[in-house]
């Protein structure tokens, strides 16, 4: 893909072997909520960019933090206890360990990349629009369970990955498209 990065813009990424055949089918349904599809392709993502992808630094401790929190209400919700699964309940370290494995799901293949345009909503609309979009996608797609994932210590298969704001978009797509 090349680096022509537009002024308002998305990036879902389909994870690895997240919809084996039925890719066709989602860019149908993100072109049936109102969004274009302005580019697509498929890459084996370098371990550069599997590090980066996910914010890190002190900029990202705040990522992990909320991560850590989801994994701990969900393994809650799922009768894990925590403390004994894990050794421990502190927020930042169970995001670490989410960290690691949402790092590992995205090292198990390819990653089909799809850059999504406005198509005419405006920026504000636009990223409300999206984030119901792809909870709509992983509710076709998911077949998943977050309880499952948390016992068996690995990534909630959650077939896509939507950046959700626009320094989010800014932030991934300098990672997947660094300059030439």
């Amino acid at each position: 893909m090349a680096n022509n990065k537009p002024e308002l813009g998305a990036l879902i990424v389909a994870k690895p072997g997240a919809i084996e055949g039925q890719l066709t089918f989602a860019k149908e349904e993100i072109v049936k909520y109102g969004f274009e599809i302005l580019r697509e392709g498929t890459v084996v993502p370098t371990e550069d960019q599997i590090t980066k992808f996910y914010i890190s630094g002190e900029d990202g401790k705040e990522w992990e933090k909320n991560l850590g929190e989801k994994i701990f209400s969900a393994s809650t919700k799922a009768g894990i206890n925590v403390l004994e699964h894990f050794g421990t309940v502190d927020p930042a370290e169970l995001g670490l360990l989410g960290r690691k494995w949402n790092e590992d799901y995205l090292r198990s293949g390819e990653i089909t990349i799809l850059l999504i345009g406005p198509n005419g909503h405006d920026q504000k609309n636009f990223f409300i629009r999206l984030s119901e979009a792809v909870e709509h996608f992983r509710l076709l797609f998911c077949g998943d369970d977050i309880g499952l994932a948390n016992k068996e210590r690995r990534a909630y298969r959650n077939a896509f990955h939507l950046s959700r704001t626009p320094e989010e978009f800014d932030y991934q797509y300098s990672i997947l498209f660094p300059p030439e």
